[in-house]
C-alpha cells in the first residue's frame, strides 16, 4: 500500500484478517471497527445502496447493542429529507467528514425517528 496513509493499511490488514472466516457480515463489522479506530470517530457504518435506492447497513461499529431496526429508521429519516452524509460520500467517491455532526443531527427534527427509535447515537453514550 505504498503512498497510502497508515490508517488505510491498518484497515486493509483488519479486513484481510477476518476475510478467511467466510462471513461477510463479520468482515464488514470488523472493517467498520477498523475505520472507526483509524479515523478516531464515534461510529462507522458500511452501507450498501441498491439500484432502487434502498439502503442496507451491512456492517457497523460504535453503536450500542440492541439499537433496533437501524435501516428502517434511517430510511424514514431519508424520506423526511435528513442529510445523510454517507450518500454524499457515495456520490463523490470521497470521504466526507462533518465537524459538529452531533449538534446538527440533534437540532434537526428530520432525525427524530433515528434518535428515538433505535437507541442513543454513539456520541450520547460518552
Amino acid at each position: 500500500m505504498t503512498g497510502h496513509p497508515p490508517q488505510l493499511a491498518a484497515i486493509a490488514r483488519a479486513a484481510a484478517a477476518v476475510a478467511d472466516a467466510g462471513s461477510l457480515s463479520v468482515t464488514l463489522a470488523v472493517l467498520a471497527d477498523a475505520v472507526r479506530s483509524a479515523a478516531g470517530i464515534a461510529a462507522a457504518q458500511v452501507v450498501t445502496v441498491h439500484d432502487d435506492g434502498h439502503l442496507r447497513v451491512a456492517g457497523m461499529s460504535g453503536f450500542a447493542a440492541g439499537t433496533g431496526d437501524f435501516t428502517t429508521a434511517l430510511a424514514e429519516c431519508r424520506r423526511l429529507g435528513a442529510d445523510l452524509v454517507m450518500l454524499r460520500a457515495l456520490d463523490t467517491g470521497r470521504p466526507v467528514v462533518m465537524p459538529h455532526r452531533r449538534a446538527a443531527v440533534l437540532a434537526d427534527p428530520r432525525w427524530r425517528r433515528r434518535q428515538r427509535g433505535t437507541g442513543p447515537a454513539p456520541w450520547a453514550q460518552a
